[in-house]
């Protein structure tokens, strides 16, 4: 296929080419190897058939030493290259390699495998890779092949500002150090760090461009001869070294996502956690607030120890589920009465004080009781926020034969539809500014769900809100459906 005008239709690949005439000169050197073991047996007298035996065992020897040399494959490749076929590579076969090797999960680093893929395509012995640091000072060598980094003698970092960096940078061209030791001249007499000229062994420079930025460069040893660096070979090398610059940066970015997340995950446990603990504080400075004026009530000092009680204990429930980074509650059979009127008892320290009614029925539910009423409490305090001094709280408990209903209704400023839908149970967006973090009524939500109900909301601006919590009676084994099976019932 060298010449077009004796192209044929039938592609025959380079590989097959390749062992096919490696069998066949093998099979023609077997040949003369018989015949001539053949003459020696026949000449050689009583000493033919000893003679033979050591014709065919230095033959074989010779045999397995041509077949096993690295510089007669590669003079036989280049050969078939030459002159069988119009371009040096097969460039779809050595593609395919390329994205195999990339994508393989022998090594772990990604650049250690990046400069293995390289050194495959040009057959070299080895290379190693250098990227720009964070601080973008200098190139660091970060992988080597076959060896590690470290086993890599004298070298060393290159600075961003370096010839060598300003040079791949601007002209974007393969630094052929066989070429620049004859002629520097080509490559605009630039100095090359002394490591680099100095180790015989290296013999390629190539930039790792990303969107026509430098971000590193390869550094290829010698693959074995003959070997001569031709247009198809910087071709390929440009275009190997923008893939490997892809692939690595999009590592990079995978890797600092995966740490954003990690660091979101733990922001948004560090706000919940400040949530939990603004609550607490929030009844504790009620109490304080209030001391001046009832310190000699005796019921306030009952009121006032049971509060400290609570928050103690709602204080200990949280270092103990951030020491087990889960929800440490376990589900029982609560009455559900008891929850609301505890929670209701709470927000009573502050105004507008809400009323109460509850229907006659059985109200039992199966739930973490602490973080059920926590639930409760917050609905009723945001409602209280929303009335304001000069408004209404009710709060209604409405009993059925399967589920159980709560609802506070307020007579604040109400809500339009699009804030109800959009942002009310966004997490971490408020419109209390700097005093809310944006997660109760996300909380609220969520705990609600996992017992098996549902939240709903009703409002219209300057009217007023109506916040419902519906949950399935403790007869549907709604605890086993929330924390699992393994989780024992306790009884109220």
């Amino acid at each position: 296929r060298r010449n077009p005008e004796w192209s044929l239709d039938i592609f025959v690949s380079r590989q097959v080419v390749f062992y096919t005439t490696t069998c066949m000169a093998a099979g023609a050197y077997l040949a003369i190897i018989a015949l001539g073991g053949y003459a020696v047996r026949e000449l050689g007298g009583r000493w033919g058939t000893i003679g033979q035996i050591l014709f065919f065992s230095g033959a074989g020897i010779a045999l397995a030493t041509l077949i096993a040399s690295r510089t007669l494959r590669r003079r036989a490749q280049v050969f078939i290259n030459k002159h069988f076929y119009s371009n040096k590579y097969d460039y779809r076969s050595e593609w395919l390699r390329f994205i195999a090797t990339l994508s393989s999960t022998d090594e772990q680093d990604v650049r250690r495998t990046s400069i293995r893929a390289l050194t495959q395509i040009f057959a070299s012995p080895g290379g190693i890779l250098f990227t720009l640091d964070e601080q973008e000072r200098a190139f660091q060598p970060v992988a080597a092949w076959p060896v590690g980094v470290s086993d890599v003698p004298d070298i060393a970092p290159v600075g961003a500002t370096s010839e060598l960096a300003g040079f791949l940078a601007q002209k974007q061209w393969i630094v052929d150090l066989r070429e620049y030791a004859r002629a520097p001249d080509v490559y605009q007499n630039i100095e090359l760090p002394e490591w680099l000229v100095r180790n015989r062994h290296l013999r390629i420079v190539s930039p790792l461009l990303l969107l026509e930025r430098l971000t590193g460069f390869f550094v290829l040893y010698d693959p074995p001869p003959p070997f001569e660096l031709t247009y198809e070979d910087r071709d390929l090398m440009k275009t190997v070294g923008r893939h490997v610059a892809t692939h690595i940066a999009q590592h990079d970015a995978d890797r600092r996502l995966a740490e954003s997340r990690q660091f979101e995950a733990y922001n948004r446990l560090t706000a919940f956690m400040m949530h939990d603990l603004k609550n607490s504080i929030a009844q504790l400075k009620l109490l304080v607030t209030n001391a001046a004026r009832h310190k000699r009530n005796p019921e306030f000092i009952d009121d006032a120890i049971e509060t400290i009680a609570n928050t103690v204990e709602r204080m200990t429930r949280l270092i103990e589920q951030l020491r087990a980074s889960t929800p440490t509650g376990r589900a029982q059979d609560v009455v559900f009465e008891q929850l609301v009127r505890t929670a209701v008892a709470r927000c009573s320290l502050r105004p507008p004080v809400p009323s109460l009614e509850i229907e006659p029925g059985r109200c039992v539910v199966s739930a973490d009781p602490e973080r059920l009423t926590g639930v409760i409490e917050h609905v009723i305090r945001n409602a209280q926020d929303a009335a304001a001094d000069g408004g209404q709280v009710m709060v209604r408990v409405r009993p059925g034969a399967r589920e159980v209903t709560l609802a506070v209704v307020d007579t604040g400023h109400g809500m339009a539809a699009e804030f109800i839908r959009e942002r009310l149970f966004r997490p971490f967006d408020s419109t209390k500014g700097a005093k809310g973090m944006g997660i109760g009524a996300y909380q609220a939500r969520e705990y609600v769900r996992m017992l098996g109900g549902r939240v709903e909301v009703q409002s219209t601006p300057g009217q007023g809100t109506t916040f419902s919590i519906t949950l399935p009676a403790a007869e549907e084994g709604a605890a086993q459906r929330a924390h699992g099976a393994d989780i024992p019932r306790e009884e109220a």
